[in-house]
């Protein structure tokens, strides 16, 4: 159980030490905790009321505290109820211990309040007793003669004073963030980062070239599928249908050339190896480029009580990047969205060489009848007779006419125009195409539009509530880029611009987007930045060689 602990302070508990309610007691393991108001002590804090600044206003408001205690006739103050209890107890009377006066000099504050430390703790039985200081020389007079120490922790002291200048300078700062309140406020918030973080990257999938191991493992897998025929030998004679004599035959084999061999195993197979080799050794180049570009939305908005005045969005990069505004021709024109990057079809290996082959002969008995077969139609005979050109142009003709002929009725063409002069269906057809041309072409006089007429150009109005790119066409890689806004209103949602950023070279690279955003009446330009990055994974093809060789 904790014991009561009486605490002899310094001037230090009470000018450099935050509230004595803020303090943390219970870290001194004492419950109650009691503070002696010694009679050194009351003096010098009498000293410090005739003074300035913090320390005058805590020397008033202790003696405030011993006053009321001297009108309410009680020997203590409550500073905090429990755990632990602490009290301010007057003990004016207690006067130093007499066996270390010489060794310590009374006359002096410190050494005075050591000297009633030593007479307390020789008188305490129920009770523990310790001097509470900050001053390194009382902590060590006390320590000389044996007394318990407590040391004011770091953490007990409140903030440095202030000097004259931080207090100006504090002032101020308090009336700029007042001039700031009336100024427009600009906010941005971006989309495309890396999710929970202020940057954004791209992994790029890039195609390496086959090392001439790997090549030389797709082709033995090749010929180890299809291998080269070395053995042309041909098998002996067969004779089949011994069962009747109508049925007998005879198969009898020849090997093929000496020439169409040695083609074949000297220049055709070793050409289609070379050809797969060829491919194997471009497949890289085949594999697509993935889009590299990292797209960016930065969306503003001016959340302030004021319009920004001459408004100005400026986009810088340093690193290994440029940006610039997405293409027309990148973008859908009904979503907005970016087409998506073609897929890639891996090319396909040419089939192996046609291995020569052993021909077969089939030698028939002499005498095996043969069927007869029937004299049947001669159908280009037929198709003669009923496809002459004069025919085929008189039936397109007469079609046409049964599908314009309400036209000839409405413009009181009559048939026999031409009818009574040509008999045959062909001249007939040819009369009602003419009168359809002349009639469509009297209809086909353009009528006069306003539309076609000439206006003059009259340029586009300035919109002062409208943001405009100075010098920053689309489509265009560049390093700085500016938007102006004569007035930017404030409350009025947000403004989107897309931004894409490019890298250079082929490997990976880094750097950094700033934008920046200043105004006639901002006092300090908003801010913000995103790194973007481009992170390279080698593409394996192994998977895609053997579906290669699986295809032929």
């Amino acid at each position: 159980m904790p014991r009561e602990l009486h605490l002899v302070a310094d001037t230090n508990l009470f000018f450099e030490c935050k509230s004595l309610s803020q303090l943390p007691w219970q870290e001194l393991g004492g419950d109650p905790v009691v503070i002696l108001l010694t009679s050194p002590l009351l003096g010098e804090i009498d000293k410090h009321k005739k003074g300035s600044g913090r320390t005058r206003k805590r020397a008033l408001q202790i003696f405030e505290i011993v006053r009321n205690m001297l009108r309410s006739q009680q020997s203590e103050h409550v500073v905090q109820e429990g755990s632990p209890r602490v009290v301010l107890r007057k003990a004016p009377m207690i006067q130093p211990d007499l066996e270390h006066n010489g060794a310590l000099n009374y006359n002096k504050v410190d050494d005075a309040l050591v000297g009633i430390t030593s007479t307390l703790s020789k008188a305490a039985i129920d009770y523990d007793v310790a001097i509470i200081t900050d001053d390194t020389n009382v902590a060590a007079s006390a320590d000389h003669i044996g007394l318990r120490i407590v040391l004011v922790d770091e953490s007990w002291k409140r903030e440095p004073r202030q000097s004259d200048e931080q207090v100006r300078i504090q002032k101020l700062e308090k009336d700029l963030d007042t001039y700031r309140q009336q100024e427009p406020v600009i906010k941005c918030e971006i989309f495309g980062l890396d999710e929970g973080k202020q940057c954004a990257s791209k992994a790029i999938a890039k195609a390496q070239p086959l090392t001439q191991v790997e090549i030389n493992d797709a082709l033995e897998a090749l010929k180890a599928k299809h291998p080269i025929r070395t053995d042309f030998s041909v098998p002996p004679d067969e004779i089949l249908g011994v069962e009747s004599i109508e049925t007998l035959e005879r198969w009898s084999y020849i090997a093929p050339s000496d020439e169409t061999i040695s083609k074949y195993q000297k220049e055709d197979y070793p050409a289609w190896l070379k050809k797969c080799h060829e491919i194997f050794s471009a497949l890289h180049e085949s594999y697509p480029k993935s889009d590299e570009v990292v797209t960016l939305t930065f969306a503003f908005e001016n959340v302030g009580t004021r319009p920004a005045e001459d408004a100005k969005i400026e986009f810088s990069c340093n690193g290994d990047i440029a940006f610039r505004r997405p293409p027309e021709e990148d973008e859908d024109s009904v979503t907005g969205t970016r087409s998506p990057s073609p897929l890639w079809h891996r090319p396909s290996l040419p089939s192996p060489p046609t291995t020569p082959r052993i021909e077969r002969i089939v030698h028939r008995a002499p005498f095996i009848r043969q069927a007869k077969h029937s004299k049947g139609v001669d159908i280009g005979s037929v198709l003669a007779a009923t496809n002459t050109p004069g025919l085929r142009l008189a039936t397109m003709l007469q079609r046409q006419e049964k599908l314009l002929s309400p036209l000839w009725a409405q413009d009181r063409i009559t048939k026999g125009i031409l009818g009574s002069a040509i008999s045959n269906p062909l001249g007939d057809a040819f009369a009602r195409q003419h009168e359809l041309v002349e009639t469509m072409n009297t209809r086909m006089i353009p009528e006069p539009s306003i539309s076609s007429i000439h206006r003059p150009f009259i340029p586009e109005q300035h919109d002062p509530e409208a943001f405009y790119f100075r010098k920053w066409s689309k489509g265009s890689p560049e390093t700085y880029g500016k938007i102006t806004c004569d007035l930017w209103r404030h409350q009025q949602g947000k403004v989107d611009f897309e931004i894409e950023v490019m890298f250079a070279g082929g490997g990976a690279a880094n750097g950094r987007i700033v934008c920046e955003v200043h105004a006639g009446n901002l006092t300090r330009p908003f801010t913000t930045a995103v790194a973007v990055k481009r992170i390279i994974n080698e593409y394996p093809f192994t998977e895609d060689i053997t579906q290669m060789i699986a295809g032929v």
